[in-house]
């Protein structure tokens, strides 16, 4: 597991958040919505690097500090050829990679993660 960025990590009421660096925000600033309605949550291009590194860790993290809408579901749309169990491994992997795979949580989060090989040339695919 990188040190990288951990400097900016902080535990606050059980309730783990990052820090941007150029932000004099805290967690605590951040408003808190009382009511969301419910979400579907699609990636395009979801089997890149961007996915794996960024942007599902900060959405098993949001749902880890019940920050997530409920009910939600994320749906990751890519070229690659992936069912929704392989998908599903190589998102555990990112978040193991991560240092944040909560076992226990990773359960009910992967129930409501999905993946559709998508053929983006392939008009007919979005209708």
């Amino acid at each position: 597991m990188s040190d990288i960025g951990k400097d900016r990590l902080r535990e606050t009421d059980g309730i783990i958040g990052a820090g941007v660096p150029d932000s004099d925000s805290s967690l605590e600033d951040c408003p808190v919505v009382e009511h969301m309605d419910p979400s579907t949550i699609v990636i395009v291009g979801a089997t890149g690097d961007l996915t794996a590194r960024k942007l599902l860790p900060a959405l098993f993290n949001l749902y880890l500090n019940n920050g997530l809408p409920d009910p939600f579901r994320i749906v990751g749309c890519g070229r690659t050829k992936l069912n929704d169990r392989q998908f599903k491994e190589k998102m555990v992997k990112a978040l193991m990679a991560k240092g944040i795979m909560n076992d226990s949580k990773w359960q009910a989060f992967s129930n409501v993660l999905h993946y559709q090989s998508v053929d983006y040339k392939d008009l007919g695919f979005f209708y």
